[in-house]
């Protein structure tokens, strides 16, 4: 009997939905949920290309790497856990999936866009 975790009111500043969903990924993480997502790149759940045709691709940015850009907000303001929040920042931006698995377009993050040479 698994019981969905909530944050409690005082976590932090961010936004409730930020929260909730660090909570949900910390939990797919740790394999509470027992939920494995399709691999980076998967078209499991992508529309066909003749729906995708029909509508706008905007500006993409993966739940994982937007919970990493407030991680990283959230190291600006609580110094004291910097560690910590650069631990699970780094955790997530590695989390991505790369693409949308509805539309397929790619998680436009510039942690992806980094010329490491």
């Amino acid at each position: 009997m698994t019981t969905e975790k909530t944050p409690p009111e005082d976590t932090l500043t961010l936004p409730r939905k930020v929260v909730s969903d660090m909570y949900k990924v910390c939990a797919e993480l740790l394999g509470d949920t027992g939920y494995t997502p399709p691999p980076p790149g998967s078209t499991e759940k992508q529309l066909p290309d003749h729906i995708l045709e029909l509508i706008v691709r905007r500006y993409y940015l993966s739940t994982a790497c937007e919970t990493a850009e407030a991680l990283e907000r959230a190291i600006v303001r609580y110094r004291d856990h910097e560690a910590e929040l650069m631990m699970w920042r780094d955790r997530m931006h590695a989390e991505c999936r790369l693409n949308n698995k509805f539309t397929g377009v790619l998680c436009d993050c510039e942690c992806h866009h980094r010329d490491d040479a």
